[in-house]
């Protein structure tokens, strides 16, 4: 197990693509990477085949069953386009929310588009000004509840449905590499953001 990184089959199509990691929490721990991970198996079960509620129920039976057990997983990052064999264990008493600490989200796996929206232009005190967002480095992923792609609100959709109120986006930055959470607030419902 550990951190052994092999190439990624060219079969895997879906899994559970990680939104959110909460601090200390069982996820934490086994370095899962919001947005780029997505676990494709646990405990030897391969999710990346099934079916989304087949594997909705696997995962997450196999998750209550082996509350407090080191449980292996299989992890493909789609931004570095590797597999990671790796550990987590859940804990449904590790004072935060969930037993793994994490927010996921049953999707296809993509390598070739990861479905990120690229900053290329932001005007001096606009919402984009104002919530930091950075031309050319900075990429727009999604919400800290779901990641951009096929079948999901485009954020254009989640702009207009929050014209006026504060819309919590996740940037992916190439320059440093890293991620972060931006708050973007529209005072209208205008096309600019």
């Amino acid at each position: 197990m550990g951190n052994s990184i092999v190439q990624p089959r060219e079969d895997r199509r879906c899994g559970f693509r990680v939104l959110e990691v909460l601090e200390k929490s069982p996820a934490s721990k086994a370095k899962l990477e919001p947005y780029f991970d997505v676990l494709v198996s646990i405990n030897g079960e391969d999710v990346s085949t099934m079916d989304e509620k087949t594997a909705h129920d696997r995962f997450f039976d196999i998750v209550k069953e082996n509350d407090q057990k080191m449980l292996p997983i299989v992890v493909e990052n789609v931004l570095r386009h590797t597999i990671r064999d790796a550990i987590i264990q859940p804990d449904s008493s590790w004072q935060g929310q969930g037993s793994l600490g994490c927010t996921i989200r049953f999707s296809s796996i993509d390598h070739n588009h990861t479905h990120a929206l690229r900053v290329l232009n932001v005007t001096h005190g606009s919402p984009a000004s104002l919530a930091g967002l950075k031309p050319f480095s900075d990429y727009i992923l999604g919400t800290p509840r779901l990641a951009f792609g096929a079948g999901e609100p485009s954020l254009r959709e989640i702009l207009d449905d929050s014209a006026g109120k504060v819309t919590k986006l996740v940037v992916y930055n190439a320059g440093t590499c890293s991620l972060r959470k931006v708050k973007l607030l529209r005072s209208d419902s205008s096309t600019n953001v």
